[in-house]
C-alpha cells in the first residue's frame, strides 16, 4: 500500500523498473540531503529531515496510536518483524536447495552456493565483483563456522582480484577460495605468472560464462548488436592455457555437484590450483529468475499461510 524509500533513488536499473512501474502506489522519500533526491519522478511525499531520527519518530507514533507502551510495544513489533522475515528467509531456503545442491544446479547461484559451503573452519572466503558477489549473497546460505569473507573493489570494478586472493592467503595462511568471473581472471592474470607458492592451500573457481554475465542481467540486453561486442565483450581465451602457462594445476568441472567434489578434494592437494566451471549467460539469466521467483513464491505462500 505504500512503499518508503530511504535516501536518493536507487542506480539499480532494477529496482528502478519497478518503483517506475508501481505508478498507482504512493512512494514516500525520507532525506536529509541539500538536493532533489527523486529523479524517477514518482515521490508522493518527499520529507526532509534524518531517515533514522523521522523512522523512529513514526514507530512511536504508530505504537502509540495502537494504544501499546512505547517500549513493551516497539520490542513487540520488532520481535514480530523479525519473525516474518525468519519465516519467509526459511521458506526461500527450502525452495533453493534443490535448485543449488541438486542435479538441475545449473546456474551460477549454484557455483556460489558451492563455494561457500567448501570453505572450511577459520578459511578465507574472497569474493570477486559483478556476478559472484551478487549471487553470494543471493543463494549461498549462512553456515555455522567462523569465515572470514573479503572483497576488493578496484579501480575498474573488476582489477586486481587475483592478487588480492593470493595476498589474503599469504597473509592469513589460513585456507583460501575466491569465487570470480572470467574476465576477473583475466584482467589480473600477470598475477598467476608471478604468484609465489602459497603458505596454505588456495583455490581460485572461475565461473566461465565467455563475457560479462552481469550484463544479461540488465535492460541493455535487448540492444544487440552492440551489446554483445561492446557491453559484453566475449572473448575464446582458455582458462586451462592460462593455468597452464603459469604451471598452475586446472580442473575443468562439467557440473555443480562435480565442483563439490573437485572443492573438498583441494584443500587435502594443498598449492593453489584454478578450478573452472563454464555456463552459458542467457540460460544461466533465466535460471537465476525462475530460482528468484520459486524463492519469493515459496515466502509469500509460508507468510500467507502464518
Amino acid at each position: 500500500d505504500l512503499i518508503v524509500r530511504v535516501g536518493p533513488a536507487p542506480s539499480s536499473s532494477t529496482v528502478c523498473a519497478f518503483l517506475t512501474g508501481l505508478a498507482d502506489v504512493p512512494q514516500v522519500v525520507i532525506d536529509d540531503g541539500d538536493r532533489w533526491r527523486d529523479h524517477l519522478g514518482r515521490a508522493t511525499r518527499v520529507i526532509s529531515g534524518h531517515p533514522g531520527r523521522v523512522l523512529h519518530a513514526v514507530s512511536a507514533a504508530a505504537v502509540r496510536a495502537v494504544g501499546g507502551g512505547e517500549a513493551g510495544g516497539a520490542s513487540a513489533a520488532r520481535a514480530a518483524w523479525r519473525g516474518r522475515w525468519r519465516t519467509a528467509s526459511e521458506a526461500a531456503g527450502e525452495a533453493l536447495t534443490p535448485l543449488l545442491t541438486g542435479e538441475d544446479a545449473a546456474f551460477e547461484g549454484g557455483a556460489a552456493a558451492a563455494v561457500v559451503d567448501a570453505v572450511p573452519d577459520g578459511g578465507v572466503l574472497f569474493i570477486g565483483n559483478s556476478m559472484p558477489i551478487r549471487d553470494v549473497d543471493a543463494f549461498a546460505a549462512p553456515r555455522d563456522r567462523e569465515i572470514r569473507a573479503l572483497g576488493l573493489r578496484g579501480a575498474s570494478g573488476i582489477d586486481g582480484n587475483v592478487s588480492a586472493t593470493l595476498g589474503a592467503a599469504a597473509a592469513s595462511g589460513a585456507p583460501t577460495v575466491a569465487l570470480i568471473g572470467d574476465l576477473t581472471l583475466l584482467h589480473d592474470v600477470g598475477a598467476l605468472i608471478t604468484a609465489a607458492a602459497p603458505r596454505a592451500p588456495v583455490q581460485i573457481v572461475v565461473v566461465q560464462n565467455r563475457g560479462g554475465g552481469i550484463f544479461h542481467m540488465l535492460p541493455i540486453r535487448d540492444f544487440d548488436p552492440p551489446f554483445t561486442d561492446h557491453v559484453v565483450m566475449p572473448h575464446d581465451v582458455e582458462i586451462a592455457a592460462v593455468a597452464g602457462a603459469a604451471r598452475i594445476p586446472h580442473r575443468l568441472t562439467a557440473s555443480i555437484g562435480e565442483l563439490r567434489a573437485e572443492l573438498a578434494a583441494g584443500w587435502d592437494n594443498g598449492g593453489l590450483r584454478v578450478l573452472e566451471i563454464p555456463f552459458d549467460r542467457e540460460e544461466n539469466r533465466e535460471r537465476r529468475r525462475a530460482a528468484i521467483e520459486k524463492a519469493g513464491a515459496a515466502a509469500l505462500d509460508r507468510l500467507g499461510a502464518g
